[in-house]
Order: structure tokens, then C-alpha cells, then sequence
């Protein structure tokens, strides 16, 4: 008995050891395992700290970017303003060159009796007349200071038109309207008075039509006086009205 005692004993032993050296076993596997996980573990939060370094260097480096190109956009732009503030004054001064070498007619009309010419004008030195549109058309003639005497309002007139010989065209009759009250210096004919002469018509039949007078049209005049007898004027471009002519200064 005590022999089997002994033996089931020592098969017990046998059996705790090999179950103790199993455990022993099992236990070294999960040490390392549980070195393996750690390891893995480091290893994975290695890559996350480098991860997240990468990502705030990258955040870093938009954010240095951004404002870099931020800062460049805004001096574009300052550029820009100052540009066109630049184009704006000159623009500005280029108008304001344009308007003070414009001359605006006070009506609009015909141009006629042109007397500026190449070249710088004095202050009040009269350029041009105009004939406003709608106005009627006037011949304007120069009497001699020694015939003045002899013509009053209202006296008839034959006219001839110099662009339109009056052997075959005729004349056109007219009516004296105004005799300036003062006289003025003429370089050839001396002391002249201004009078206007009003026109019965304003056109002239040429070869089966109707060719209208254009201001400017250089006439001749004959004035019939009380006593019958015809004076001869020398003349100027048809005209309109004194009271209503406008010359541009």
C-alpha cells in the first residue's frame, strides 16, 4: 500500500510539474505578447506624435503661406489704387486741356465769316460768326461814309448773288432793314456804316432748280435812293439780324 501510495504520489508530482511547466509556459507567451502589443503600441504611438507633427507643420506652413500671400494680394491692390488713381489725374487733366482748347458755339447753326487763322488768338479777339438755325438770312453791305446820308429804312435793293451771274439768273429783290447808327474803320474803304438788307427770297432757280443761299455767299447790292438813282455798295457774306448776330470770341 504504501509502495502505490508512493507511486500515485510521484505520478501527482509528475502531473503538478508538468502542469507547472506549462503554466511557466504559458506565462512566457503572454510576457511576450504582451512585449510584442507594447512594442506595437510604441511603435503606433510614434507614428501618431509624427503624424500630428507633420500635420501642425503643415498647418504652420499654410497658415505663413496664407498670410504671405494675403499680404502680397493687399499690396497688389494698394498698387493697383494708386494706379488708377494716377490714370484718374490724368485723365482729369487731359479733359480739362480738351475743354479749355474746345470752343463751344453759344447756338447751334452755320458757321460763316471765319476770321482766326493759324496760331495763337488774343483774349476778346472775335474768331467766327454763326447763324443760328431758324433765323432768316440777311445780306449784310458797307456803305461809304459819303453815300450814309443818302440811305434810310425801307429803300429797295437789287441783289446779285456772285455765284450766280445775274445776266442769267437774275437778281433777288430786297429791302433795307437796319443802318447801323455808328461807323466802323474798313482797311480798304475806309469809314463804313453796317446795314443789313433783307432778302425777298432766299433761293434762285439754277437750270430747273431751287438752289438755297448758304451764309457766307458773297452778293452785290444796289440801294435805289429817293432820287431813282442806283448806288453800289461793296458788300459782305449774308448775314442775320444786329440785334441777334453772335460772333465767338
Amino acid at each position: 500500500d504504501a509502495k502505490e501510495r508512493l507511486n500515485r504520489a510521484n505520478a501527482d508530482i509528475i502531473r503538478n510539474s508538468d502542469e507547472i511547466t506549462k503554466n511557466q509556459n504559458n506565462l512566457t507567451e503572454a510576457k511576450d505578447k504582451i512585449a510584442s502589443l507594447e512594442k506595437d503600441a510604441a511603435a503606433q504611438f510614434q507614428e501618431i506624435n509624427q503624424a500630428e507633427q507633420a500635420y501642425q507643420t503643415a498647418r504652420n506652413q499654410n497658415i505663413r503661406l496664407t498670410s504671405e500671400r494675403q499680404s502680397e494680394i493687399l499690396t497688389q491692390i494698394n498698387k493697383r489704387k494708386e494706379e488708377l488713381t494716377t490714370v484718374a489725374g490724368q485723365l482729369e487733366q487731359a479733359r480739362q486741356q480738351k475743354d479749355g482748347e474746345t470752343i463751344k458755339a453759344p447756338v447751334a447753326g452755320t458757321i460763316y465769316k471765319i476770321k482766326a487763322t493759324k496760331g495763337p488768338v488774343q483774349s476778346g479777339e472775335e474768331l467766327l460768326s454763326i447763324l443760328p438755325e431758324g433765323e432768316e438770312m440777311l445780306l449784310e453791305v458797307k456803305v461809304l461814309n459819303r453815300d450814309i446820308g443818302f440811305i434810310n429804312q425801307g429803300m429797295k435793293a437789287k441783289v446779285k448773288i456772285a455765284t450766280f451771274p445775274f445776266q442769267e439768273f437774275g437778281v433777288v429783290e430786297g429791302e433795307v432793314l437796319q443802318i447801323s447808327p455808328n461807323a466802323i474803320i474798313d482797311k480798304e474803304l475806309g469809314l463804313v456804316f453796317p446795314t443789313r438788307i433783307k432778302l425777298s427770297k432766299h433761293s434762285l432757280n439754277v437750270r430747273g432748280q431751287q438752289v438755297e443761299f448758304n451764309p457766307g455767299m458773297a452778293a452785290n447790292a444796289e440801294i435805289v435812293t429817293r432820287q431813282k438813282s442806283v448806288l453800289t455798295f461793296i458788300v459782305e457774306p449774308i448775314t442775320r439780324r444786329f440785334s441777334e448776330a453772335f460772333s465767338v470770341r
